[in-house]
């Protein structure tokens, strides 16, 4: 399920989005010293998010415990993407939220 859901999402709500917004990244309209490379795409929505986020949401679905577990790393790695100066905070608001849904509309298919 998390496979499905991180393709639907990453790679068809994902690139729609990135069509339509083409937001800047903070680095590149703030002052910030950026820890590591330097994404060419936009930065709205997260895709990294997006993965993690729909990696964590399947896995909450079939063991609670482990899946809050991933939810809190999910949103811990969000946060680390805001201070190392790749994302703004709704772009990973909207990339969670981006990862959940398809895994609540993949979960929709009886084939999980």
């Amino acid at each position: 399920m998390a496979v499905f859901a991180i393709g639907f999402g990453s790679l068809v709500i994902v690139s729609i989005l990135n069509n339509i917004f083409e937001r800047p990244r903070p680095f590149e309209v703030l002052d910030v010293n950026l820890l590591f490379y330097k994404p060419t795409d936009p930065s709205f929505p997260s895709n990294s998010s997006v993965v993690a986020f729909a990696l964590a949401s399947s896995i909450f679905l079939g063991d609670k415990k482990l899946g809050l577990a991933a939810l809190f790393i999910a949103g811990f790695y969000g946060i680390l993407r805001i201070f190392v100066g790749v994302h703004f905070p709704l772009d990973i608001i909207a990339g969670a939220l981006i990862g959940v849904i398809s895994v609540g509309i993949v979960n929709l298919f009886p084939v999980f």
